[in-house]
């Protein structure tokens, strides 16, 4: 299935190849044409170089850039349909880069990574001969169903001593080098990874007390590893910590607003809700793909399915690229505000 974060075919462009009185204006085009809502504000003089290379990477899709002197802006179109907005972690390889979003901003040097909400408008502006970074764009609704916090620490630097970071940088680095050669299976694994990497950046916790916060990531690492297994309970989770299963409610609701078992239904859901979208299973039933995710049976799944994205999953799976079904709509109006959600349609 094919959206705007995720395109089917690989897209490109080398200002080399391009005649350079022709240069600025295919590079404003093209850049618009690869990220609707990007307007490209000041282009300084004739482009000696630049490149803009991309192609999709399971639910997401993943670029390297190498921008002139440029300044940029971006404004949502005002689509609201889910599968059109991204989340988006971009590493400085070479050359630097302003960034400035919801009042914040961040200069990024080589080795720096900041994230970009694209349901919000941002600047970026290259100030230098040239910057050159990987951009990974992934469902918004992905991440911030996930990480409701995330949307706190968009246009700011992550330190560069941030464990967390460190391990980003580095499988951003393989995924750009090693994308072409992974299959669809291997790609889904490691998109899967990045975005369970992403849960240890240091922030990401609105009460980052490290006693509390190491326990939150083990159990939902935990969760995610054992989806498929229809035994999983709140207690074997909290046993592999051991810990009490009311110790380990209390920390979970606490840290998420959710119980553990909550948090096993809720990510089963969130999986099926994913593959449902992904064309690699396309010919697997809705059934085939409730039991991957740890159902016992279709007509449980289809019941909290419903419940919760306010669709049957065949009207998801049919609808989702026409945004009749949209993930959002679950979500608690105190976590729609947190991560700047629409606050009308269904609680």
């Amino acid at each position: 299935m094919e959206t705007l974060i995720a395109p089917r075919r690989s897209s490109s462009l080398d200002l080399r190849s391009v005649a350079e009185p022709q240069r600025a204006r295919v590079w404003r085009k093209t850049a618009g044409s690869f990220f609707p809502g990007l307007t490209i504000r000041d282009l300084h003089g004739i482009p000696r170089e630049g490149s803009l290379t991309g192609s999709k990477f399971s639910l997401g899709s993943i670029w390297t850039v190498l921008s002139p002197q440029v300044a940029v802006e971006y404004r949502p179109d005002g689509d609201d349909r889910a599968e059109r907005h991204a989340f988006s972690v971009i590493l400085q390889l070479q050359g630097a880069m302003a960034i400035s979003q919801q009042q914040r901003q961040c200069r990024l040097q080589p080795g720096g990574i900041c994230l970009l909400d694209e349901r919000q408008p941002f600047d970026l502006e290259v100030r230098e001969c040239f910057s050159h970074f990987i951009l990974m764009r992934m469902p918004r609704w992905m991440i911030v169903d996930r990480y409701p916090h995330i949307v706190e620490l968009t246009a700011s630097l992550i330190s560069g001593n941030d464990p967390g970071a460190m391990l980003l940088r580095g499988m951003l680095q393989h995924m750009r080098d090693l994308a072409p050669l992974l299959d669809d299976n291997e790609s889904d694994v490691a998109f899967a990874s990045l975005v369970h990497l992403l849960g240890i950046l240091r922030g990401l916790d609105p009460k980052p007390e490290r006693g509390m916060g190491w326990r939150v990531h083990a159990a939902l690492t935990l969760i995610d590893a054992r989806l498929a297994d229809t035994t999983l309970t709140a207690r074997d989770i909290a046993a592999a910590q051991d810990i009490g299963r009311r110790h380990l409610d209390e920390i979970m609701i606490k840290n998420t607003g959710i119980s553990t078992t909550a948090q096993i239904w809720q990510r089963r859901l969130e999986k099926a809700a994913a593959d449902l979208r992904n064309s690699r299973f396309a010919a697997k039933s809705i059934t085939e793909i409730a039991l991957g995710a740890g159902f016992k049976d279709a007509a449980h799944f289809a019941r909290a399915f419903k419940k919760r994205y306010h669709c049957t999953p065949r009207t998801w799976r049919l609808a989702a690229v026409e945004g009749r079904c949209e993930p959002w709509r679950h979500r608690s109006r105190v976590e729609r505000e947190l991560a700047g959600l629409p606050l009308g349609g269904p609680i």
